[in-house]
């Protein structure tokens, strides 16, 4: 084979003429290409470059280098640069553990919230082909529903249930699609079970069911430990265990036993395990314990997907798919309520707010935001506070600066040098901050409520953004006293001239400007803090409407045991009010329309509950209109007072007027029974009571109230005990006494209501978190700053002691200097954290006023230690005899 024109790759032909003697480039050079030529005719030129490669690095070694006595000459100079550093750094003990501290924990936090930051930004993205996943959503009325209805709803059969994912397949574009519910969703009925097998019962719960288990895979693949995905989902009534179930089920050998196969129990339906795969990775939007595949998907609908073919692009499927919608639903497209089928991307749905029946809780991008710029505002006040240490360490060897300029040193020698001992000393905190970060970063997770390892801190690429954080740090901050001590003059190094120096930038310098900006960040902070604080203070605090202390609740199945167990807690003197369904605190879900009769005007924001009088009872709901149950109406339709105010203004009556009068609800719908819609005659107004989260304004609320409910999904208790445990467990045996499938699993109504606010919570927490990490840092920085100052002025203190002054006198001079700086930073940070609180503030109908006299406080907060640590600096140098410091001088 002749390869006339085959030439090895130009950049190593240009890297072997940068590094090699010009003496010897020729020969090395020619006999490298001709060995290229050769292996190329007869290896071909992919291993020809490799070998060429690989020839060109095993000659970078010194006696090829170009000029080779001047890199003799270099690396001497650069390990005389290291040892010096080295030396300077040992020295100063004190200093070197300030920065040391300082910068590992400042470093650490900052770390670790580009962790928390990056596991957000990548949800779902460890999913494969994840660019080419889509969700498909349903915009009906004027909500977006996560899940896809069946046509038929619980009544769908096998083919109703895949009529959307069949139809879906059918498009050239489409590779393949799949549905599941997973049952602690809210359309899933968060149920937990028995399983028996082999003789024993265990509980189970976070099931994913699928009647579409091979597409599953193919959009969803799970790595599995035991069995093929073509054996595990071939046919139904099959389970597939993730290892944490099989562990939880078949104990920590569950590899040494024969469990394929093997066949268990649940609610006397034989199923059989068929497979073992690897634990869910938690930054995906769905989560599972154990998969079951069967004919049927228990639900009124399924979250639906597909997975688009190379090059695809989605928006021709959803369109068409929207053309096409009656062959799905009959008669959807001709529907007054339906808006359009939508899609979202895969890596898209943890960041999409305003829809329904999410699987997991959204990230809140303010949040994110607010987080990442709390990082880098600590980045920076660690760089500040380094640069303030590096100034004042460098003070006191002005003069050992000058000796070396004196011996021929260069501006340059003196700069480099600088620097040289600013990385190396931030390169020696990577240990430290390597094991913190290992250490906390569980602890971390478990604040942020998300899965998070100490390897996850340790990866190649965590461990080189350490690394590459350590040595900006080192070279940003050390560059400023870098330059300006290598500038320096001689003269000005041995302190003639720095009195007229110091005389012009007394007020408007580098220095002052590195403390305003630090006290900015800190006051910002700790102003931000406080808003939060307050807030969920405001939100623990406000009136709800109704009563949380106390109350408990449990799920039931039917109203038949509902009646039975209501029978039996009844007499317990612990139980002081028994109700079904309506709990509070619970997500937005799906909202009706409704209008008044004879009038024109619909709305769309009803919320409509089913609940038994009791469960006003154990809330301490106050409900007037409830006593005619107590003269044997079975029945009532209420409103609540939001509802009445709404219709009332349509009506152009008062809201009491509209008692006796009839609303129909869903007035688009036709059916046979009323023609259109449900009329409802209003029997009652109640007082409005927060049903959501704080963060929506009230809502409507329908109430279909009964003297005794024959559904009931949910049991509701309003206990009085002081022995909270022994009745407890009182209750746990009346319900076994009644229940025996579904497992005892009761939840307080103030853990269920503080779920909502979880994520502010937690926000607070690492927000005050980093406030005191900041303010510790920003305490350093300026000590660093005050015994810089204290230092460079000495002479001028001794001078005004001689002419009078007290060491008072002289101690309230530096106080005004730096409180002055701290009122310039409260004035700056004031607009900023305000504003800031503001941003954050809008996810929340019911909030506090932000209040710029928060942030005054918290500019005290930071002065009062400033204000103790200048007096501490200050009278150590005041305090020295005037002679010894002039004599020194």
């Amino acid at each position: 084979m002749n390869l006339p024109d085959s030439h090895p790759p130009r950049w190593l032909d240009r890297f072997l003429e940068w590094f090699c003697d010009e003496d010897l480039l020729e020969e090395i050079q020619g006999d490298l290409h001709e060995a290229y030529h050769d292996r190329a005719q007869h290896f071909g030129r992919a291993r020809a470059n490799r070998l060429f490669a690989a020839d060109v690095f095993r000659f970078f070694k010194p006696y090829a280098f170009e000029k080779y006595s001047r890199a003799k000459q270099f690396l001497p100079m650069f390990d005389n640069y290291f040892k010096v550093a080295l030396r300077n750094i040992l020295h100063r003990k004190a200093f070197t553990a300030i920065n040391l501290i300082g910068l590992t924990f400042g470093v650490s936090a900052v770390l670790l919230i580009g962790l928390f930051v990056k596991y957000e930004l990548t949800y779902d993205m460890a999913v494969p082909d994840h660019d080419r996943i889509h969700r498909v959503m349903n915009h009906y009325r004027d909500q977006v529903y996560t899940p896809m209805y069946f046509q038929d709803y619980y009544q769908s059969g096998r083919d109703a249930q895949l009529r959307l994912i069949n139809h879906l397949t059918r498009y050239e574009e489409v590779e393949t699609a799949c549905h599941f519910v997973p049952s602690e969703s809210a359309i899933g009925g968060r149920d937990q079970y028995y399983v028996e097998f082999d003789g024993k019962q265990v509980v189970a719960k976070n099931v994913l069911y699928t009647n579409t288990g091979l597409a599953f895979q193919a959009v969803f693949p799970q790595r599995f430990l035991l069995g093929t995905p073509e054996g595990a989902f071939a046919g139904f009534d099959k389970i597939i265990l993730t290892e944490s179930a099989a562990k939880d089920w078949f104990g920590s050998r569950w590899r040494n036993q024969d469990i394929l196969g093997k066949t268990v129990t649940i609610r006397e339906e034989m199923l059989e395990i068929t497979g073992v795969i690897a634990d869910v990775p938690d930054n995906v939007h769905y989560t599972f314990d154990w998969i079951v595949h069967q004919q049927l998907i228990p639900s009124w609908g399924a979250y639906t997907y597909l997975k688009l073919r190379p090059e695809a692009e989605i928006e021709p499927v959803i369109a068409r798919l929207n053309q096409e919608v009656d062959l799905v639903y009959p008669g959807y497209s001709e529907d007054v309520l339906r808006k359009e089928l939508l899609s979202v991307a895969l890596t898209d749905i943890h960041f999409t707010g305003d829809t329904l029946y999410e699987l997991k809780p959204i990230a809140n991008k303010a949040y994110l935001s607010i987080f990442g710029i709390v990082g880098w505002v600590l980045l920076l006040i660690v760089w500040t506070n380094y640069t303030n240490l590096s100034i004042a360490m460098y003070a006191d060897r002005q003069k050992e600066l000058g000796m070396r300029k004196v011996l021929g040193a260069l501006p340059s020698d003196i700069s480099f040098q600088l620097l040289v001992e600013a990385v190396l000393l931030a390169l020696i905190c990577f240990p430290f901050c390597w094991g913190i970060v290992y250490l906390y970063t569980p602890y971390f997770g478990e604040l942020m409520g998300i899965e998070l390892s100490g390897s996850q801190g340790l990866t190649l690429g965590a461990s080189l953004v350490l690394f590459g954080i350590l040595f900006l740090t080192g070279l940003f901050s050390g560059l400023y006293p870098a330059i300006t001590y290598g500038r320096r003059s001689m003269l000005h190094l041995f302190g003639e001239g720095r009195k007229k120096i110091l005389a012009i930038s007394r007020h408007l310098n580098f220095r002052n400007a590195l403390v305003v900006v630090q006290f900015t960040m800190v006051i910002g902070l700790l102003s931000i803090t406080s808003f939060i604080y307050l807030q969920m203070e405001y939100i623990q605090t406000k009136d709800l409407g109704f009563q949380k202390e106390g109350v408990v609740y449990f799920g039931v199945d039917g109203g038949e045991k509902y009646a039975r167990l209501k029978a039996v807690l009844a007499g317990f003197p612990e139980v002081q009010a028994i109700g079904a369904n309506g709990v509070p605190g619970s997500d937005m879900y799906n909202q009706m329309t409704y209008k008044m009769k004879d009038t024109d005007v619909t709305l769309s924001d009803g919320t409509q509950l089913y609940v038994e009088r009791g469960t006003f009872e154990a809330l301490g709901i106050a409900c007037e209109p409830c006593r005619q149950m107590d003269e044997g109406k079975a029945q009532m339709f209420l409103i609540n007072r939001t509802a009445a105010e709404k219709l009332a203004k349509i009506k152009g009556v008062e809201p009491e007027a509209l008692i006796g009068e009839t609303l129909i609800s869903e007035p688009e719908w036709e059916n046979e029974e009323f023609g259109y819609g449900i009329p409802e005659t209003i029997d009652g107004i109640i007082d409005d009571f927060k049903y959501f989260s704080l963060k929506y304004p009230n809502q409507t609320l329908l109430i279909n109230a009964y003297a005794e409910t024959e559904w009931a999904e949910t049991m509701i208790l309003r206990l009085q005990t002081d022995n909270w445990p022994e009745t407890m467990e009182k209750v746990k045996s009346a319900y076994k006494s009644v229940e025996t499938v579904r497992p005892f699993d009761v939840t307080f109504l103030e853990a269920r209501l503080d779920q909502l606010y979880q994520t502010e919570r937690r926000s607070g927490i690492l927000m005050a978190v980093l406030s005191v990490i900041a303010i510790i840092l920003a305490l350093m920085g300026l000590a660093g700053i005050v015994s810089y100052v204290a230092f460079s002025r000495q002479k001028e203190i001794s001078i005004r002691k001689i002419l009078g002054a007290s060491v008072s006198h002289i101690m309230m001079s530096f106080q005004r200097e730096f409180l002055l700086l701290l009122g310039i930073a409260a004035l700056i940070a004031t607009p900023l954290s305000m504003s800031l609180f503001s941003w954050w503030l809008e996810s929340f109908a019911y909030h506090i006023e932000p209040n710029p006299l928060i942030v005054g406080l918290a500019g005290l907060v930071a002065a009062l230690p400033v204000i103790g640590l200048i007096l501490i600096w200050v009278r150590r140098v005041a305090n020295k005899e005037p002679v010894e410091v002039l004599r020194s001088e």
